[in-house]
């Protein structure tokens, strides 16, 4: 009876250890969960982050505890606190490109992107999507990510009334969309090429998108 019993401690110590192990696909499994969580779950994205980065920290992998600072950005964004998420974001996209990680490089640009257009803050995000769009073109970034560059482009330029402008990058978009056969991103490019006409009267060419 006691073996047994000593069998079934050892054979559930072992099960904790195998389970309960930080492995890269742990760690990339709550990187995923973390995505997934809003503005209601701000408290959870700061106990992941930090959780991230200490397991990738103890395993040495540079790349996954970088997920550490975009996750305290959002984190700080839905907290209402921009310029640490701004902070954030930047050492992001600072150590992203000194260790050569273009996705998450990528995703850096885009989430400064989003808070200064946002917050009213064109000037500074328009050199951050013309970075984007220029070297992400050489650097094979993902094309909807490349597209959405674009697109924010000629909301801004929309904004300025730089219609011409505005209206070459909607259509730089949308040929991307097309490329990739983005439905939905087809659609809704279509919608800001049509707003754009009806703004400057012209009707009979904002039907034909």
């Amino acid at each position: 009876m006691k073996q047994l019993l000593f069998f079934l401690l050892f054979f559930t110590f072992c099960l904790k250890q195998v389970f309960g192990q930080v492995t890269e696909v742990s760690i990339r499994a709550k990187i995923d969960k973390t995505l997934t969580f809003y503005e209601s779950k701000k408290d959870s994205i700061k106990l992941m982050a930090e959780q991230i980065r200490d397991d990738a920290l103890r395993l040495g992998l540079k790349k996954e505890a970088l997920y550490y600072h975009r996750f305290m950005g959002f984190y700080y964004e839905y907290d209402g606190k921009i310029d640490l998420a701004v902070k954030s974001y930047l050492t992001l996209l600072k150590e992203a490109e000194k260790n050569q990680f273009f996705d998450e490089k990528y995703q850096a640009i885009g989430d400064l992107v989003n808070v200064y257009i946002s917050t009213e803050q064109n000037e500074k995000a328009k050199p951050l999507l013309f970075k984007g769009v220029l070297e992400g073109q050489k650097e094979k970034a993902n094309p909807r990510r490349l597209s959405t560059y674009y697109t924010n482009l000629g909301v801004i330029y929309r904004k300025e009334s730089k219609f011409d402008s505005a209206f070459y990058y909607y259509t730089q978009a949308l040929k991307i969309k097309k490329n990739i056969k983005d439905s939905v991103g087809i659609a809704n490019v279509y919608i800001n090429l049509a707003t754009l006409l009806i703004k400057q009267g012209k009707y009979a060419q904002a039907k034909l998108h």
